[in-house]
């Protein structure tokens, strides 16, 4: 009787997917970039997964969307491998950071006597430290101790409080009861006595204050930071003729692209948050609603009319030798 041994099959990457699907075109990494309007420098990092070479992240599930459809692959399902892929390399990261590997612990010769040694060594000093301190026990006069002078039985009752390097607060009804009533001790106002205890009360007021104010300054921060984080809305419907595109960032400026050919196009907003990034082709019309000023890279701007709030922009200005574009609009 023979056992049968089952392998499982590796199940492939995202950048195996595309490279299969380009071989199996018989496209080199330099036809997908020409058609994507990309750098070949792009379309090798993700070939060999280095994803993380990829300035622009946010863009990277539309740069794989891109190349798929050229090499005639389901894009939603090579973006859905990559963030498989992500997660599992996360769950990685934490697994090296947080398990500690220890090897096995044994007490050798050497190390027993050497801990013996040093426990035998602390024996005898506590005990000589307890022989002496019993038999050389003194009891300090009292005007050693304390300077404080000494409270008659009237005024035992009276509570007397001592600041940190502030001098005891006695009122004058209780200076005339340690004096025995018969002589009149010299004493400064009430107000001058008690100012070293009314500004320990005012730092306490003012450290108070400033607790108080840095948690508001920490809740500001917090709404700061929850409402710098944007929602965008992607909507897509088409028709016989054009496919639209309908991306709200939540801003009031509207720029209008409409292609005429295969064009990549890449907005930041006035944040600096990526809002769109995504290879558009022939018939299609793309509208962005974002807050300006919105930066705009196009990877073939002569294939590209664009108004921005209805009114035309000449790309023609912002135009290079190798057909990209950088402007900025608005603000």
């Amino acid at each position: 009787m023979s056992d049968s041994v089952t392998e499982e099959i590796p199940v492939q990457t995202a950048s195996e997917l595309l490279v299969a699907a380009r071989e199996q075109c018989e496209l080199s990494q330099q036809d997908v970039a020409d058609q994507l309007y990309l750098t070949v420098t792009f379309i090798r990092y993700i070939d060999d997964g280095l994803f993380h070479k990829i300035a622009k992240h946010a863009f990277i599930k539309g740069y794989l969307r891109s190349y798929s459809r050229v090499v005639g692959l389901n894009g939603d399902e090579v973006v859905a491998r990559y963030e498989e892929e992500l997660e599992s390399d996360h769950g990685v990261d934490i697994r090296d950071v947080t398990e500690e590997r220890v090897g096995s612990a044994a007490l050798t010769g050497p190390v027993l006597q050497t801990g013996l040694i040093g426990l035998g060594g602390i024996v005898v000093v506590v005990a000589l430290v307890w022989a002496f301190s019993g038999n050389d026990e003194e009891v300090l006069p009292l005007e050693e101790v304390s300077e404080a002078p000494v409270v008659p039985d009237e005024a035992s009752e009276m509570e007397i409080v001592s600041l940190p390097s502030a001098p005891v607060v006695v009122g004058n009804e209780a200076a005339e009861n340690l004096a025995g009533g018969d002589e009149a001790v010299e004493t400064e106002p009430e107000e001058v006595v008690g100012e070293p205890v009314r500004q320990a009360m005012r730092r306490d007021d003012e450290s108070i204050r400033e607790a108080i104010k840095a948690e508001e300054v920490n809740a500001e921060a917090s709404d700061a930071f929850s409402e710098s984080i944007k929602e965008v809305t992607v909507e897509r419907t088409s028709d016989d003729a054009h496919e639209y595109i309908t991306v709200d960032s939540g801003g009031f400026d509207q720029l209008e692209f409409t292609f005429t050919g295969d064009c990549w196009v890449e907005i930041e907003d006035a944040d600096g948050d990526s809002i769109y990034g995504d290879l558009n082709r022939d018939g299609d019309i793309l509208t962005v609603y974002g807050t300006a000023p919105l930066k705009i890279l196009l990877g073939r701007a002569s294939a590209v009319t664009l108004r921005h709030n209805g009114t035309e922009i000449d790309l023609a200005l912002h135009t290079t030798s190798d057909q990209t574009a950088k402007l900025t609009v608005g603000g």
